[in-house]
């Protein structure tokens, strides 16, 4: 059977009511809810409301209460909506099942700005000592520890079947908020060696695989020096992604470090995975929230082929305004993994579907290499008209031949990369 889900921010379902939310969800077609639980800075346009149109969401906090006794040195602040309305989440997961809807709990992980401000040796470390503001670094054994913690947490509140986990990865520079400002060249090679962590930790797990990662940070550090200021940076074409490949060809230590990195993040999804299960969570990987296409997810330490065979799922974000660009991260991912495996997520925003066949031409694109689970990214931003596609959607995907539903693995098959 295939699925239907909806991202939404939990304070978008407050109004009137958590019931009539879900009601009104559960009447668009939709079969699954994907609510935010721990989010990170972000400023939206809700264009349906004529008044809390322009949202600064409350940044890198809990939004649901969450047993604070739990968490070591890193842990989320509550946020106002957990303060307030404590019982927003059970109403939710109540709602849900009388109308025979799923909730999944959709947790950031790394992607924390407050933490990083805070603990500056828990954030990344690029090649020339400065620390990420926004990125908290996988390797590091504490912020480890609050990763697994926090998907803990939100596991054990019993209102979740699953846990979609965001950002357990190596965040990318270029934020994206606040405001930042450069005017050397940012393009994929560039940027891959710029979010490169040398942090103790990072290099600590460099030298176990055998790698002078000391070395490794000298030359990414001469290296971005000398493309930012040679005498043709400021005329030639950028990279479109073609470097990388030269980059990991004539640098076998930076191809072993890359691996490492991968490496980093499938043991850390190894240990909250076994924390969902713990709680009879399933657990579903976001992909790279960054490094687009599908092709570049492994710049965040992303091996698409092994977190398909650590979690329950993987979320795929092909978000692409031609449906060439979408089957493109479609084949690459069904290459590295079956296609159950995967969720394939879609905007409801006008500026990647000029229409409903345009959105569906995509979504029938998943259908076609057997994908069954799909969901819409998301509730507040969707204008009125776009928002109106979503019954069409939702019928048609029920009117569509089955090609098969993501399932439990039993442990057996769960494997280390």
């Amino acid at each position: 059977m295939t699925e239907l889900g909806m991202f939404a921010y939990p304070w978008d379902l407050t109004d009137p009511s958590p019931e009539a939310a879900v009601a009104e969800l559960a009447a668009l077609g939709v079969r699954r809810i994907e609510v935010a639980t721990a989010y990170h800075s972000a400023e939206t346009i809700r264009p349906r409301r004529t008044a809390g149109v322009h949202v600064v969401i409350e940044p890198n906090v809990a939004h649901l209460p969450l047993d604070t006794s739990a968490f070591g040195m890193l842990a989320p602040s509550p946020g106002q909506l957990a303060r307030r309305q404590p019982d927003l989440y059970p109403r939710l997961a109540a709602a849900a099942r009388q109308h025979g809807m799923a909730l999944t709990g959709w947790t950031i992980a790394l992607h924390q700005s407050k933490l990083a401000e805070e603990y500056p040796e828990q954030a990344l470390e690029n090649c020339f000592g400065d620390r990420s503001g926004h990125g908290l670094c996988p390797a590091n054994p504490e912020v480890a520890q609050y990763v697994v913690e926090l998907a803990t947490a939100v596991a054990a509140t019993g209102h979740f079947d699953e846990l979609m986990i965001e950002s357990l990865s190596y965040t990318l520079a270029g934020h994206g908020h606040p405001h930042e400002l450069w005017a050397v060249r940012l393009d994929p090679a560039r940027r891959l060696l710029l979010s490169l962590c040398f942090c103790p930790s990072c290099l600590a797990a460099g030298q176990e695989r055998g790698i002078d990662a000391t070395a490794l940070r000298s030359w990414v550090a001469d290296r971005l020096g000398r493309d930012w200021n040679a005498p043709l940076a400021g005329v030639r074409t950028p990279d479109d992604g073609s470097e990388l490949a030269t980059l990991l060809v004539s640098r076998p230590d930076l191809a072993a470090y890359l691996r490492m990195r991968c490496e980093v993040v499938n043991d850390l999804l190894h240990r909250v995975v076994e924390r969902g299960h713990r709680h009879g969570v399933r657990v579903v990987s976001g992909s790279a929230v960054w490094a687009r296409p599908a092709a570049h997810n492994w710049m965040e330490g992303l091996d698409l082929g092994s977190i398909a065979a650590i979690a329950d799922g993987v979320a795929l974000m092909p978000y692409h305004p031609d449906p060439a660009d979408v089957a493109r991260d479609l084949d690459i991912a069904t290459a590295l993994m079956p296609p159950g495996r995967l969720q394939m997520l879609q905007t409801i925003w006008n500026s990647h579907h000029r229409d409903v066949d345009t959105l569906w031409a995509k979504i029938e694109q998943g259908l076609a290499v057997g994908i069954a689970r799909f969901a819409l990214y998301n509730l507040a931003m969707a204008p009125a008209a776009v928002l109106g596609w979503v019954p069409e959607v939702a019928a048609r995907l029920a009117n569509h031949s089955d090609p098969g539903r993501l399932a439990d693995r039993p442990d057996t098959d769960r494997r280390q990369p």
